[in-house]
Order: structure tokens, then C-alpha cells, then sequence
């Protein structure tokens, strides 16, 4: 069974039911999943923001994943990757270098569609239909 960390892009396009989102769903299919807390906060706010229930967002997100909380741990390597990878991708979000610290942390590939993650190695970055 693979083991995949979901980005907020990926999420967002499962919830909305696109086609990309059909694309996330045959891929998160028979594999282990995780969510950083982080990304779940970022999912909810953009489905309130959009003027969608968050507590769909937040039921499909904890029924079909592991949230992974920030502990200090988490936020300690977050943060020095985010450091790190500001210095080639310098509009790379804090919440991504938490997304990042959580797929080495649980040795696992992230679905996403942000190029944000382009060239980073445990990223799977799909692109849009």
C-alpha cells in the first residue's frame, strides 16, 4: 500500500469533483493517507471563503485521512525546510514545507498540484486538465 500526503490543491479538487478531482480520487484509492493539520485548516478556510460547508471538507478530510497534528517536532523541521527552500523558491508557502517535513516523516509521496513542489523529489505533481 502506498502512503501519500495530500496537499490543500489536491484536496479542493476531490471535494469539487472535477475531473482533476476524479484523477485524486482513482489515485488515493487503496493508499494510506495523511493530511497535515495545517492543510486542513487551509481546506475549510477556502470552503468557507468559496461560501461551501466546511464541515463537508472537514469530514471527508478526517474520515479519509490521518490529520497529522504540528508539534514542535513537526514545526522545528518545517521550519528549516522552509527556510531552505525559500532560497530557490521564494514564494513557497510555510504550510508547504510542513506538507513536505510530514511526507519524510512518514516516508511518503505528496499528491499535489502546486508547482510549488515542482523538482522536489517526494512530490507527485499533477497537473491540470
Amino acid at each position: 500500500m502506498s502512503k501519500l500526503v495530500v496537499d490543500a490543491s489536491a484536496w479542493l479538487e476531490y471535494l469539487d469533483g472535477s475531473s482533476d478531482g476524479q484523477c485524486v480520487k482513482d489515485l488515493i484509492t487503496d493508499a494510506e493517507l495523511f493530511t497535515s493539520s495545517i492543510c486542513l485548516a487551509e481546506v475549510i478556510a477556502r470552503m468557507i471563503r468559496r461560501g461551501l460547508s466546511s464541515d463537508v471538507a472537514n469530514e471527508s478530510l478526517t474520515n479519509l485521512s490521518t490529520i497529522i497534528p504540528i508539534d514542535a517536532q513537526l514545526a522545528r523541521e518545517g521550519g528549516k525546510l522552509y527556510a531552505e527552500l525559500r532560497k530557490t523558491k521564494p514564494k513557497i508557502a510555510l504550510s508547504d514545507a510542513i506538507t513536505l517535513a510530514v511526507a519524510r516523516k512518514k516516508a511518503a509521496k505528496i499528491l499535489t498540484f502546486d508547482t510549488d513542489f515542482q523538482s522536489i523529489p517526494e512530490a507527485n505533481l499533477l497537473k491540470k486538465r
